[in-house]
């Protein structure tokens, strides 16, 4: 299973250079969803929706919407690492910086998510609680991102 994810990312890092973060990015969410099963997951969840859903097509569609903000969220990380995260990297504790900056968009797109899994207006200014639980995610999760992936050995 690994050589296949470094098969993947070599031709991701061949790609041109404006690309390459956004690409890498997405495509890291969608190892996160594997690794975490989403793979055998989606289709039992497909298979419930198609089973007990009173509108299976709109319930399908929010699934696609769903899967779909977090392609997007993860490619704004990997371009907010990009753009601002790699050149944080030569600072002291830089590392810890870039994992903040990568993980905001993503945390910013999971509101969204939750926004639309709740059928709420999706471009309306966040409330407190939003605020909180973004701020509370992109601390605990940029901390982590940074230390374990972005760290020099």
């Amino acid at each position: 299973m690994f050589e296949r994810f470094f098969r993947v990312w070599e031709r991701i890092e061949q790609l041109p250079v404006l690309v390459r973060g956004p690409v890498g990015g997405a495509a890291l969410i969608w190892i996160f969803i594997g690794l975490k099963g989403g793979f055998i997951g989606l289709p039992i969840v497909i298979v419930g929706i198609l089973l007990s859903s009173t509108s299976p097509s709109a319930d399908l569609a929010m699934v696609g919407i769903i899967l779909g903000l977090a392609t997007l969220g993860g490619a704004a990380g990997g371009l907010a690492y990009d753009v601002i995260g790699r050149p944080l990297r030569s600072l002291p504790r830089g590392d810890y910086l870039a994992g903040l900056v990568s993980v905001a968009p993503y945390v910013a797109f999971v509101v969204v998510i939750i926004r639309a899994s709740e059928h709420k207006p999706l471009l309306v200014a966040p409330d407190a609680a939003e605020l909180f639980t973004f701020g509370i995610c992109t601390l605990v999760f940029g901390i982590v991102f940074g230390h374990s992936f972005l760290r020099d050995a």
